[in-house]
């Protein structure tokens, strides 16, 4: 096939490398970069032949590189500026000058330059007139629309199972999706690993809003893809990755979890660095930065609960402030705010009271009175947090008999299914408000929560009602419990439970 840009070119050679560099743009800008610095030297080549110049030596007698002999032809601006440029940035593209090197798609920029350049030069040699912009082919049609329906069906269902995990249409839409048959009808094996990240990344949180724990970090996988360049991957990856992190809280593995959020810092593939709270200027959309940080704090609260060291109340809490700037949705920032508040009821359990800190509990207290305590309500989270302040600060609550007349949702032959009802039973429990339907719907709970998590915290419950013995952990808390000597703090059911999930 002859290449778009320059089909008048008397070199065969000089059209074989346009028609290479204009198909491997997209996926692969640096081999472009290669192709134009080709076609640079070419055209320096032909300049030398035509003034009858063989091989230039410098006064030393060594050879000339090749900016010397461009140099050394006293060539128009316009062509010398393009040689020049196609000759640096195929360099910079050919030599590995550092452990960190660009992505291969991040070249996009300088390989249309340098490719534009190289038009324009062999244009004006060969008199024709010269573009202003570069022609790419076009993307193959079914490879494009294969893609393009995989990232529809995709989004399709994050969207149902965000909204109602778990869901069986977004669940069925995720096992449609045939890897397989991206390949046969041509995507790339880029783009297959991508669809395969957002597959593992939508179906660990499905798999989080039901209390699982963890499977596998394809951490190669994501180094591929960040490598890669593509516009928007980092973003994807750092969603996968903090999904995964929250999976390892979710049986309080807390290496695993920081492993997870961690490795983002140490990728250099495309220049940028993680740092553990502000993420540098990592490309990643403002929203996701929050999230992960958002998570790092979480991460950290649990450390402090776990080690009894306040220290990680600061920097929890700070992380908490930092994810706050990057939502513009109030339900988001009142979920960090929500973290800040769990971070400052674990400091007065681990004996730190800041005068300020209890106003600031009291006040957020009364400032929700009006809150509608139903598992729907916007301020669910704040409510179930707010809580767990009256109880762990001995702090009154005034709206607490309100909440107690609001439990049309308990019903004492089924489980509580939601996070916030286990939160809002217990505690009431706790507060001495007993109701029977209540009560029996902990225990259906005890039996029947799918997350070994969520089950234990209903026995921690039961068992301090009953001020009977703390039970014993899950296997897939085994190793916390182990590591951090839970065991000695047993006789307070209630002393192991971190109170970002109690």
């Amino acid at each position: 096939m002859a290449s778009l840009n320059l089909p008048f070119a008397r070199f065969a050679i000089l059209d074989v490398w346009m028609e290479n560099a204009e198909r491997m743009y997209r996926n692969n800008p640096d081999l472009s970069l290669v192709r134009s610095r080709q076609m640079a030297e070419l055209y320096v080549r032909m300049v030398e032949q035509r003034r009858g110049l063989g091989a230039r030596r410098r006064p030393d007698g060594g050879f000339m590189g090749l900016k010397e002999r461009m140099d050394c032809l006293g060539l128009a601006h316009l062509d010398r500026r393009s040689l020049h440029r196609a000759r640096i940035k195929g360099n910079e593209a050919t030599h590995v000058s550092t452990l960190s090197p660009p992505g291969p798609r991040s070249w996009h920029k300088d390989a249309r330059a340098a490719l534009l350049g190289m038009v324009q030069v062999w244009a004006r040699e060969e008199g024709q007139p010269v573009p202003s912009e570069l022609l790419l082919p076009k993307l193959q049609a079914a490879r494009t629309e294969v893609l393009e329906q995989a990232e529809s069906r995709l989004d399709q269902a994050e969207t149902l199972l965000d909204a109602h995990p778990p869901d069986e249409l977004g669940e069925r839409i995720l096992h449609d999706i045939d890897l397989d048959r991206l390949a046969r009808q041509g995507a790339d094996a880029l783009d297959i690993q991508f669809v395969e990240l957002r597959l593992d990344s939508i179906r660990r949180a499905a798999a989080n809003h039901r209390g699982l724990g963890p499977d596998t970090l394809d951490l190669g996988r994501s180094k591929r893809l960040v490598a890669a360049g593509r516009p928007g991957v980092v973003d994807e990856v750092v969603h996968y990755h903090n999904r995964m992190a929250v999976a390892c809280l979710n049986v309080l593995d807390l290496e695993r979890a920081a492993d997870a959020v961690e490795q983002l810092r140490d990728w250099r593939d495309a220049r940028q660095t993680f740092c553990p709270f502000q993420l540098g200027d990592t490309p990643v959309l403002d929203w996701q930065r929050g999230a992960i940080l958002g998570t790092q704090g979480q991460l950290l609260a649990f450390k402090a609960h776990a080690t009894g060291d306040t220290e990680y109340i600061d920097q929890a809490i700070a992380c908490f402030e930092a994810a706050k700037g990057c939502f513009r949705e109030a339900g988001d920032t009142d979920r960090q705010e929500t973290y800040r508040l769990h971070a400052l009821i674990e400091r007065r359990r681990l004996g730190q009271t800041v005068h300020e800190e209890v106003a600031d509990l009291e006040a957020a207290i009364h400032a929700i009175h009006g809150a509608l305590a139903t598992p729907d309500a916007a301020e669910r989270w704040a409510v179930a947090a707010l809580l767990k302040a009256g109880w762990a600060a001995d702090l009154e609550i005034p709206w607490l008999g309100r909440l107690e007349n609001s439990l049309a949702w308990v019903q004492a032959d089924q489980a509580l299914t939601h996070p916030y009802e286990l939160v809002v039973g217990g505690v009431l429990l706790l507060s001495k408000q007993r109701s029977g339907r209540l009560l029996a719907a902990l225990r259906q709970t005890a039996l029947r929560e799918p997350s070994e998590l969520g089950r234990w915290i209903t026995q921690s419950y039961l068992a301090a009602m009953d001020a009977s013995p703390a039970p014993p952990p899950p296997p897939s808390l085994a190793n916390w419990y182990e590591r951090y000597d839970m065991a000695g703090r047993a006789q307070d059911p209630l002393a192991v439970v971190p109170y970002n999930y109690a």
